[in-house]
């Protein structure tokens, strides 16, 4: 007596959601990954006993240790970027630049985009460091 055909691979059933649950959360990560725009160039951060702002802000200047400026996602001369600086400034008169420079960035120049940043009227600067491990 024959009573039908006996599945005999029933542990395959059990995998299935398991890969479909897989996939979604591969989805999920690479969308997730992707909603932070990676900077124009590498900087290698400054490090500082106080932390980190990581408020996120439109006027984020990169500074590399060669001495090339970024704005967003594009390379620009300094005066290219002080005359984007200060049409934003037009536009919001308070607002904070922040600086991220690599910390092998020269100190001269370093000090020359500061000073034309304060030509253009900008009233506050925030450095961009690492947090110093505590011992």
């Amino acid at each position: 007596m024959k009573f039908g055909s006996v599945r005999e691979n029933r542990h395959t059933d059990n995998i299935l959601p398991m890969i479909n649950i897989v996939f979604l959360l591969l989805i999920f990560f690479m969308l997730a990954g992707a909603l932070q725009s990676a900077d124009i160039f590498e900087i290698d951060p400054l490090s500082s006993a106080r932390g980190t702002d990581d408020q996120p802000d439109p006027a984020t200047i990169l500074v590399s240790a060669d001495g090339r400026l970024g704005l967003g996602s594009s390379e620009l001369s300094r005066d290219a970027l002080l005359q984007i600086i200060a049409n934003q400034m037009a536009d919001n008169p308070e607002l904070v630049i922040r600086v991220k420079a690599d910390e092998d960035t020269s100190a001269a120049g370093f000090v020359r985009l500061m000073e034309g940043l304060r030509s253009i009227g900008v009233k506050e600067l925030k450095l961009l460091t690492l947090s110093e491990a505590s011992d």
